[in-house]
């Protein structure tokens, strides 16, 4: 008895799974692995003439065995979750474990409300004194933190950095996909006019550098 053919379809869900770096199961990765040795050419098309090569590997493609259980037709596929990423349940949302500077969030176990509709921002508040992070604490607003102006000395003493961007609970990351690290920079030195001896002949101005770790 003949296996199930692999339609169209269910190869394109195939595609955007490699695609969006989900998990696939051995029998996807075969059609992918076939679908990938004839670029260009639909995996099912009864109307089209194929070379004898071209043939075997459709016929290949068409015996995949579907009956997987996880398979894309049957089953959703699996998701990745990132650190500082909202979970919601209803109204109520919880932030999955991250970190900054190796530190997660004094309130990281705290519940959020988030509408089911409307725009809200996750944004986690940088505090510092003398250059070095002192501890960071999670929001969820109703507009994007400002911009942060370089400081004399030291970076600002409060940085808010925008995680995530919440639109009718879809969720868009403007982070990386791991925990963050801030780094003190210095931006841009200003002349003195008139340098004391034993001073430098400028003046240092600092921002934070966030990167993912």
């Amino acid at each position: 008895m003949n296996k199930p053919e692999i339609t169209k379809e269910q190869m394109d869900i195939i595609l955007r799974k490699k695609e969006m770096g989900y998990g696939m199961t051995n029998s996807e990765i075969r059609a992918l692995h076939d679908f990938n040795r004839i670029p260009h050419r639909p995996i099912i098309d009864r109307d089209r003439t194929y070379t004898p090569i071209v043939n075997q590997v459709v016929d290949r493609i068409h015996k995949v065995n579907t009956i997987d259980s996880d398979f894309a037709s049957s089953s959703p596929a699996p998701t990745t979750t990132y650190p500082f990423q909202p979970v919601f349940a209803g109204t109520s949302t919880t932030i999955t474990y991250g970190t900054l500077n190796g530190v997660a969030p004094t309130n990281i176990g705290s519940t959020f409300t988030v509408p089911t509709s409307g725009t809200r921002y996750l944004v986690l508040t940088v505090y510092s004194s003398g250059g070095s992070v002192t501890s960071s604490s999670l929001s969820v607003t109703t507009t994007p933190p400002s911009a942060v102006s370089d400081t004399l000395g030291y970076p600002p003493a409060t940085l808010s950095v925008l995680l995530y961007v919440i639109v009718n609970h879809t969720l868009f990351r403007v982070i990386g996909p791991g925990s963050l690290y801030a780094l003190s920079k210095e931006t841009f030195r200003v002349q003195k006019s008139m340098p004391s001896p034993d001073l430098l002949p400028y003046d240092s101005y600092y921002n934070w550098l966030v990167s993912n770790v």
